[in-house]
């Protein structure tokens, strides 16, 4: 879960960096997507 969470923001400070706001919104988005995923997982153990 950790692991997931910090290449999440290591891929949204790259984004950053190249100032593509656009595919940072997006990035965002999927990674509060797949937060919510883990978080549903992690409910059903």
């Amino acid at each position: 879960m950790m692991i997931v969470w910090i290449l999440s923001l290591e891929l949204a400070e790259l984004l950053e960096e190249n100032n593509m706001s656009f595919e940072l919104s997006e990035a965002k988005k999927q990674i509060a997507e797949m937060q919510k995923a883990i978080d549903g997982f992690g409910r059903s153990l």
